[in-house]
């Protein structure tokens, strides 16, 4: 009984507390095909551009929510089913994950104003792409 219900709370723990992670070791999927074909100089402030936005855009979502864990638990909301399995838990998963991703993608924005190449770009290319 309930197992559905509680493999919805792990699976969303799972997903969200990977993400940084995955961020952290560069195993995230990266497109390099355009930067690859720029200057050094010119390549390194469009990638630090683009990780400005995903952090501002990580802050907004890793706010968001913590919002929706704060009115999910003062509500009592939770999951409908055999059993009744509150769904903060979930929501506290997502929200910490969101927060140490804008955390760790702050790190790679300030290795990438620092001029340190790209964690992927250190290990080699992607396996199985030329």
């Amino acid at each position: 009984r309930g197992v559905v219900e509680v493999a919805e709370i792990l699976l969303a723990a799972l997903v969200f507390l990977a993400m940084p992670i995955g961020q952290q070791t560069g195993s995230h999927i990266s497109l390099l095909l355009v930067t690859r074909l720029m200057p050094t100089n010119v390549a390194r402030v469009v990638r630090s551009i683009g990780l400005s936005i995903v952090v501002v855009l990580l802050a907004i979502m890793a706010i968001l929510a913590w919002e929706s864990l704060y009115e999910s638990y003062v509500t009592g909301e939770f999951r409908f089913g055999l059993l009744r399995v509150p769904i903060w838990p979930a929501r506290l998963a997502i929200a910490i994950g969101f927060t140490l991703l804008a955390l760790e993608t702050m790190f790679s924005l300030a290795d990438s104003v620092r001029g340190r190449p790209d964690r992927q770009q250190d290990e080699g290319e992607i396996e199985g792409v030329d």
